[in-house]
């Protein structure tokens, strides 16, 4: 049989889940990889090998839960037991010690101020000092201090926090404190996933993944949108800006592959469900700029099966991301 060249224009990512026939049928002058290893896909379609790092950074042991803020004021991580700030010249600035050494930690920030949390400390950073400041302790009634968690996410005037189980939530407009007759609702398995969009929040346990439509807790309608449950870490917020609207929406990894949640809890399969990616345990993701919206994640696997990561592409008008 004669040999049979092939006029391949596009490559469209990487597909493991249809069969190896089904997965180099070309589909509008274009096929799938069935597996990549360090390769970037530009905005024509063409992939390349991902550019590297210009400078490492080294911090000391164990450095992890490193965050930059949105509007790009400060970059937060943790490293050994001190928690750092990261300064313009790549020195860094150590804001509180002793930490635990085994404590992760969540951003989420709010106007001139980030809120972090792990399941130990809780505090704000006011970003145009650079300093840290632990929560006060309120003097009214039945108030106390705000908690912190595994998760921050800041939603109509209201800290949020995922602690374990449980979903703290703050007095409107005073994000260091709580009503302690009425600050958490309770659910059935550990939270892995806290998203905020405009008419609600995206939250996931162990088990599924959920809508709360509403502005405030006592308004929450939940409901369940997807059966399996979203990765912890590997969820990030972006805000699309088209012709006439900005609309907030929230991608996150699942073992089915990424989703992405918009308004009024309508969930989309990313790239046509044609990537999966069993076993995963937890992560870190972002979205990165640009011409088309890329999501990057990158997933710890359950001991004993190995590890992977991926990116995924989506065409957009103009991209803002956020964590």
């Amino acid at each position: 049989m004669p040999d049979q060249d092939l006029d391949i224009r596009i490559f469209y990512g990487t597909d493991n889940i249809s069969e190896p026939v089904a997965r180099s049928i070309r589909r509008q002058g274009g096929i799938y990889f069935s597996e990549i290893d360090n390769v970037d896909i530009d905005d024509n379609y063409k992939p390349h090998r991902r550019d590297g790092y210009g400078n490492r950074l080294t911090q000391g042991a164990n450095t992890r839960s490193m965050w930059a803020a949105p509007s790009g004021k400060i970059c937060l991580f943790a490293s050994g037991t001190s928690f750092c700030k990261l300064e313009t010249d790549n020195t860094s600035t150590t804001l509180i010690t002793p930490i635990n050494p085994t404590d992760t930690f969540s951003y989420v920030e709010v106007g001139n101020f980030v809120y972090f949390s792990s399941m130990s400390i809780v505090g704000y950073i006011d970003t145009r000092v650079g300093t840290s400041s632990s929560f006060s302790t309120p003097t009214q009634q039945f108030k106390v201090k705000m908690v912190g968690g595994q998760i921050l996410e800041y939603h109509y005037n209201r800290l949020y926090a995922a602690n374990d189980v449980n979903q703290f939530y703050s007095d409107a407009r005073m994000l260091t404190q709580m009503d302690s007759r009425k600050n958490a609702i309770q659910h059935p398995s550990r939270i892995t996933m806290m998203k905020s969009v405009t008419d609600g929040i995206y939250l996931s346990d162990s088990e599924r993944v959920y809508f709360q439509a509403g502005r405030e807790p006592s308004e929450f309608a939940s409901r369940q949108v997807l059966d399996i449950p979203a990765i912890e870490g590997m969820s990030v917020s972006s805000i699309t800006k088209r012709r006439k609207a900005s609309v907030k929406t929230v991608y996150f990894m699942t073992k089915k592959g990424v989703f992405e949640g918009f308004p009024e809890g309508v969930v989309v399969h990313k790239q046509e469900g044609r990537f999966a990616l069993d076993n995963l345990d937890v992560g870190c993701a972002i979205i990165r700029g640009g011409t088309y919206q890329q999501y990057l994640g990158i997933g710890k696997m359950k001991v004993g099966t190995g590890g992977g990561s991926g990116d995924f592409r989506m065409p957009t008008e103009t991209i803002e991301g956020e964590t």
